[in-house]
This record gives C-alpha cells, structure tokens and sequence, in this order.
C-alpha cells in the first residue's frame, strides 16, 4: 500500500471560471482536465494559469507512474488560491493582487491548516508572492516558482526556502554584453510602476548597466495604463534625451502597451532600439486593443529570455506531444517555451518530486510526510539533483536559488515573425551572434543606429560659473538686508516712523522677501523633483506674505483716514485685528492651495537640449488645473491692489499714504510678468526660468 504525501499548487485561481473554494483558499472542486475556450480565454492571465495547472498536473500524474521516482508514494495535490475564494474577472492587464490575502489566509493555512502539504509549486506574480512566499519559507516549507521572476527572490536571507526554474536576478548583465558588442554607452530604462518584478528589475538593469560603464540617461516608471497622457510625457522626455535604446522592464502587457503607444508618438524607426525584460504580448489579442498597426509599430524589438529548451530533445518532444493531446489544442512551441513559459512549470514540480525521492531514500517517507526533514529542505537541497529537465541540461541552481542558465535575445521581425539573434553564456561573460544571423530593425536596415551619443554639454547654475556666483551673491544681500530689516523693526519698534510703517505688517512683508531671497539658492546646481517644488511653494508664499502685508497694512490705514475719520483707540485696535485675521485666511487659503497642489500634481525637473547644449527646467507633473487654481488665486491678490491705491491715494498725511509706492510695486510687478511671457517664446537656458 502507497504511502501519501501532498503537494501544494498556488496560483490566482479565483480568475478560474467554475470552481469551488473554501474559507481557507483551498479549492474544493476539480480543475478541467481539457481546455474549454469558453471558459478560458488563450491568450490571457487565466490562460496562464490554466495551461501552467495542467503542465503541473501532468508532472505530478508522471511521477505516480513512474516506477523510479518516490516509488511506494503517491502524490496527491492541493490547490489554493492566492486572491480569494470568490471568481474575479482578471481583465487585460491583472499584474496579481497587492498580497495581503496571500499571506495572511492562503499562506498560514497552508502552514496551521493542511500539515499534509510538504511542499508547494506556485505560479504567482512577484507582487503577490512577496508576502506568502516569505511566509512559508519562514515556516520551512520549500516552495519551487515558476512565475515569480522578481530580483528580490534572490535574496536568500529573506527566502531560503523559495527557489525557481527561471533566471531571476542579473538580466542587466546578460543585456550588457549585447549592448557592448554593439558599443551602446546611452540607454533609457523605462520600469513599470506598482509592479514588483518590474520596478525591481528596472533597478537591477540601471544599477548593472552603470557598473559596466553605460549612461542610463533617462530613468523613469510608468504605469500600464490606457491613459494616454504619461505616455505623452515620456515620450517629450525621451525624445529631449535624444537616447536611441529603450529598455522596458515589465509585465508582457506593460511591454507591449509601452512599446506600442511610445512607439505611435514617433520614437520608432532605425534610429530607435526597443528592448526588454519580457514578450511584448498583451493579455488579449492585439490587434483588438490596439489596432492593425500592432506588429508594425513593434517591429524590430528584442526580447531577452531565458534560454529555451532544446526542442529536439526525446523528452521535451513526449511531453510538448502529450500536452497538446490531453488539452486537444495545437499549441506552437513559441507559445509553449516563450509566451506560457511551460517547461518551467513541469520542471518545477519535476524537481520538487525529484527532491522528496532523495529525502524518501535517505531518510524515509514517514518524516518527509510529517514535515520531519523541512529544516534541512531549503533550496540548496535542491540545487543540483541530477535532472536533465525541460529548461535546461541540466537544470541547475546558483548561489541564488534561480536557474543556472544564459539569456537568448529574440528580435521582432517583419509580418510577426521572430529572429533569434544570439544567446549569452550562464556566467554572463559574452554574447555569441548566431552565425548567418542578421538583426533587422524597425524600417529594414541592418546596422546597429548610433546610441545618440554626441557629446551635448549640460549647463547648471554651478558655483563654479558666473551665474552661480551672481545667484549667490543676489541671494546672500536680499537676505542680510531683510535680516537687518527685521533688527530695525524690532529694536525701534516704538520710533514714531517705523510705527507709522505699521510694524507687524512689515515682519510679514520682510518675512516674504526673505523666502524669496532664499528661493534662489534652489537654483543653483541642477534640478530635482524636490527643488522644483520647493521653489514654487517659495515663491507663492513670498508672493502672499508681500502682497498680503501691504494690503492689510493699506487697509487698517484707510479704515482709520478715510472711511472712519474719528474713532478711540480700541475702536481702530479692533479693526487692525479684523484685517490682520483676514490676512491670516488669506495666507492660509494659500497654503491649502499648495498642499492640494503638491499632493495632486507637483513638479518635476525636465531636460530640454537647445541649440546644441541642454539644461533642466522645472514643469508641472499633471492635474493643470490645480496650478490654474494658484494662478488664479494670486492673480485675484494681486488685482486687490489696484482699489486699495485708489483708497490709499485718499489718506492725506503724507507719512501713511502708501499709493506711491504700491503703484511703482504694481508697474513693475506688471513688467516683469509680460517680460517672462516674451522671453518664454524664445526658450534658452539664458532666458529660462527654471520653472513653469
């Protein structure tokens, strides 16, 4: 009589039309054993997961029917969802749940609820295997994956027990030797964003491309969205680089969508090179999504992927065969190795079971069914079993418990057909051109363009130019002159002139340009997110405090010559204090204004190239009308000023009547703002702002 043991399959099951599930995630109903396209779409998440259940189902059914491996054992399976225990339509771009589900109900009931699962196979996404993953390698459960491609698997303080049929850390390196051997010193690294593999492996790609000596120019996340305005953005920022290679680092449908919408807004052509991570393939069909020009638009782009396995091989043939037969599909190679990447999915299990047969033979299977041996099953007891498997021969794990194998780059050729370039080795020392093999770009030719690397000069306002210095020296005088405005405002406060200046409104005005003369010290050196915002957050309210104080300190004096021409001296303290609590709102709504614009909008350092020479200049992020609110809101301070000189002008003693002095503010304020829109036509770093 077989002895048995259970294997844990984890996936997003709740995508799956049909099935019945548990509180505990577990899933009660049975799995279709044929493919059903009314029920499962092909080429979609759900198809995914369907095609890599069953590939993982027919592993499993080799082992019991194999004399050799586990004999007197019988696996038997248990599958648990790692998104809930409800159906959810997944949609064209699910990149996978945020986790919490996955580790708090999926993974503890894995590790307290159904103790007969002594190991699990997952097919998760990064973003949602980071929390469960860590969960059950912490319980010493070892979990084998074959959709989890994330750089921070490979941390083995974190996760000793997880390891994988796939390469997961150092594709930046594998993507250096082409590039090298193309002399490309320029790149862009375009990552998507709330993606876990994505953003972690953007980063690896940067991080290993500046080791090795080549620019990453331009660094940006973009989300995969169908709204189109990031797209318009980055395209403006990529084209001002004037990078000729773009590297994508996402999901399948992230590459496809960046690809295509960049691509539609003019960086496509021989003179532009895509490349990424993944297949640019959307969850859907594309021509669908994105209309007839998909594969046009597209052309030229080069994938890098793992790999593929030796299709020749007696064992990749009787397992490819019997697929395709039990699911009754006709599924192409390409899709098999490259779209579902399924060889990793049978390798998975195969190497999982392989690992219990070697515990069974050392040990026995009565504490490998009680967990007894978990303490020493982390992935090193699965790094070299011998296996010669479908991904790799044979397949092999490094020090990072990811797949010991190189990386092979497959360009997009003309009418959907693929080039397959040449591969790199496992220990990313160089990268072999497929002899007879040349590369076909975008519009047809042959040459690898140039990476656009003409020498541009950045030109910042440095202390080591001229400009630096004259923005230093401006900034160091306005502030030691408002500084030893505000001594003299203090120590001779009760000095009939300076009273008759109406001293707390003048610490307010004073105070006001003392932001503003610090202001400019943001614009020295070059620009960042932080510095741009700063510097219009500065300027507003050094705007407001000026604007505000000479208002409020105009208008207590009217209230006191002109439209009241005797009252006590509580009366006037009374009305001084209405206006200055209505200065106190004015500069508060000011405030709020800032904050609802930095948190929904804010700004963002550009580099624009003019002329032969580039600098950066500060531009709204999105959300303009956030900024038109700003606009308008000091735009309505400012006209405030033009009744409070026709007031003022009626104040007759000369020593409070301010209408002068407001008039020659309000003209030159006025003159400066129609000198900007001017010189704005005309763009340089000579008459840029640095702020818009």
């Amino acid at each position: 009589m077989k002895t048995n043991i259970t294997l844990g399959f984890i996936g997003y099951y709740c995508g799956l039309k049909g099935l019945q599930f548990n509180n505990q995630s577990l899933v009660t109903s049975n799995t279709s054993s044929k493919y059903d396209p009314t029920q499962v779409s092909f080429y979609s998440a759900e198809g995914w997961l369907y095609f890599n259940d069953a590939i993982m189902q027919m592993a499993v059914d080799h082992v019991n029917a194999s004399p050799d491996i586990l004999g007197g054992v019988h696996v038997n399976v248990k599958r648990f969802s790692d998104c809930g225990n409800v159906y959810k339509p997944l949609g064209t771009s699910y990149r996978g749940e945020k986790g919490g589900y996955a580790a708090a109900v999926m993974a503890g009931a894995v590790v307290e609820e159904y103790r007969d699962v002594v190991g699990v196979a997952a097919y998760q996404f990064s973003t949602t295997a980071k929390g469960s993953a860590a969960v059950l390698s912490n319980q010493q459960i070892p979990i084998c994956s074959s959709g989890s491609s994330s750089p921070r698997f490979s941390n083995k303080n974190n996760y000793l027990y997880f390891w994988r049929t796939m390469r997961g850390m150092g594709i930046g390196g594998h993507m250096v030797q082409l590039l090298h051997a193309w002399n490309v010193q320029r790149v862009a690294v375009i990552s998507q964003a709330r993606d876990d593999m994505g953003r972690l492996a953007g980063i690896e790609i940067s991080d290993t491309l500046h080791a090795n000596g080549i620019q990453v120019v331009v660094r940006m996340a973009l989300l995969d969205t169908s709204d189109p305005t990031p797209y318009d953005y980055a395209a403006t920022v990529l084209k001002n680089s004037n990078v000729r290679y773009f590297i994508l680092s996402g999901q399948k449908s992230f590459n496809a969508r960046a690809a295509y919408m960049l691509g539609k807004r003019g960086l496509t052509g021989d003179e532009y090179v895509w490349m990424g991570n993944n297949q640019p393939k959307p969850l859907g069909d594309p021509l669908k999504l994105y209309g007839p020009d998909f594969s046009t638009i597209i052309r030229g782009f080069i994938m890098f992927i793992q790999m593929p396995p030796n299709t020749t091989k007696p064992l990749f043939k009787s397992v490819y065969n019997q697929f395709n037969e039990a699911q009754g599909v006709s599924m192409s190679i390409s899709d098999f190795n490259v779209y579902f990447t399924l060889q990793m999915s049978y390798d998975c299990v195969m190497m999982l079971l392989l690992g219990f047969d070697k515990a069974v033979k050392e040990q026995g299977v009565d504490l490998l069914a009680r967990r007894g041996l978990s303490d020493r099953m982390n992935f090193t007891y699965f790094q070299d079993l011998g296996y010669d498997g479908l991904s790799a021969t044979p397949n092999r794990l490094n020090a990072f418990g990811d797949l010991s194998t190189g990386y092979q780059a497959v360009m997009y050729g003309q009418n959907g057909t693929q080039i397959e370039l040449g591969e790199t080795d496992g220990e990313v020392t160089k990268f072999t051109f497929y002899e007879g093999v040349v590369p076909v770009f975008h519009e047809g030719g042959t040459v690898p363009p140039n990476d656009g690397s003409i020498v541009i000069p950045d030109r910042v306002y440095g202390l080591s130019s001229v400009y630096g210095i004259i923005i230093l020296v401006a900034s160091a005088f306005g502030i030691v002159l408002c500084l030893g405005s505000f001594y003299i405002l203090i120590k001779y406060r009760r000095n009939e002139i300076i009273r008759a200046s109406s001293v707390p409104e003048s610490l307010l005005m004073t105070t006001g340009l003392l932001i503003g003369y610090a202001t400019l010290l943001l614009f020295i050196d070059t620009q960042t997110a932080f510095k741009c915002n700063l510097v219009v957050i500065g300027y507003a309210l050094s705007f407001c405090f000026v604007f505000t104080g000479f208002l409020s300190k105009n208008w207590i004096t009217i209230s006191i010559f002109v439209i009241t021409a005797k009252s006590s001296h509580a009366e006037m303290w009374q009305r001084a204090s209405r206006f200055r609590m209505l200065n106190l709102a004015l500069i508060l709504g000011e405030i709020g204004l800032l904050w609802a614009w930095l948190v929904q909008a804010g700004m963002a350092p550009v580099k624009l190239t003019v002329d032969g020479y580039s600098f950066q200049t500060c531009l709204p992020r999105a959300n303009l009308s956030m900024f038109a609110g700003l606009y308008v809101y000091n735009g309505v301070l400012f006209a405030a000023v033009v009744p409070t000189i026709v007031m003022s002008s009626q104040v007759t003693h000369f020593r409070y009547n301010d209408s002068t002095q407001l008039v020659s503010a309000v003209v030159t304020l006025a003159l400066l703002l129609i000198c900007i829109v001017a010189i704005e036509d005309a763009q340089d770093f000579y008459t840029d702002f640095k702020v818009a």
